[in-house]
């Protein structure tokens, strides 16, 4: 069956190196050549793209393997920025309506739990804000909003899994994930590991959600269209099993979508 799959006619978000390898093999393959016949710099390049391509086949198994072993009371938790949404949205646009569109950040963390019953739970939050600036004041007000959630209490152990952008990493975050003094840290007698994709290959499981999300509003967007942050929240609302009310200050709206392994 795999014949009837049909070829994108593009490729977005394609790692720099693994692009440059690829076209590198390409000519090989063209002009019949061996690794050995090509000229030092192109040798030395694809020497460094095996190095790169086991680092991220790597990392990606670990976070799998992380997910699949866990044991009660323990978590894994994917964060990941998706391009800022645009609202408004209308089915019919004016002239110059397109350019009165306000942005709205969208930060997601998918969170495997394995609860004390040792049941594996999945889910999945969201916060809509309209605080654009992606530094890693606005990433840590999110997790503390969201370590308010039920689901985290009683855990033991923590991994975090996010690209290495520099919101992601970056010595403000690391320093309060693994705070260890008692009173200080996140989440009380929680231990936290910190893991990073290699570079150019953060792809995780929120990128399903921005996708989602994205279909929804070009699918479903209702007659009387989407014009505040509020809308934008309330469709997306619908959508979810559990709500929960939007925190103060610069996050805005948070909700949460439930999956439940048997």
């Amino acid at each position: 069956m795999t014949r009837l799959i049909i070829k994108p006619k593009n490729r977005t978000d394609i790692c720099g190196i693994c692009n440059a390898a690829e076209l590198i093999l390409m000519k090989m393959k063209k002009e019949r050549k061996t690794l050995i016949q090509m000229t030092e710099i192109e040798q030395e390049y694809i020497r460094l793209f095996r190095i790169h391509y086991y680092e991220a086949a790597s990392q990606r198994s670990s976070m799998h393997e992380a997910i699949f072993n866990l044991k009660p009371c323990q978590a894994v938790i994917i964060a990941d920025f998706k391009e800022n949404f645009q609202a408004e949205y209308k089915r019919d646009q004016e002239s110059q309506e397109f350019f009165k569109k306000h942005p709205v950040t969208c930060l997601s963390f998918e969170v495997h739990i394995m609860s004390a019953k040792q049941q594996h739970i999945k889910v999945v939050y969201t916060i809509l804000s309209k605080c654009l600036t992606h530094i890693a004041q606005f990433v840590i007000r999110a997790l503390r909003r969201i370590f308010r959630e039920p689901e985290f209490r009683g855990l033991t152990a923590l991994h975090w899994w996010s690209d290495g952008a520099g919101h992601f990493r970056n010595t403000a975050l690391l320093d309060v994930l693994l705070e260890k003094r008692k009173g200080k840290q996140m989440l009380l007698n929680c231990e936290i590991n910190v893991s990073y994709f290699c570079a150019a290959h953060g792809k995780s499981e929120c990128d399903s959600c921005f996708g989602y999300f994205s279909r929804l509003l070009n699918q479903s967007t209702p007659v009387d269209g989407i014009n505040s942050l509020q809308d934008l929240s309330f469709r997306f609302m619908s959508q979810c099993i559990t709500v929960s009310p939007p925190p103060s200050l610069c996050l805005d709206a948070l909700f949460t979508s439930w999956y439940k392994a048997p």
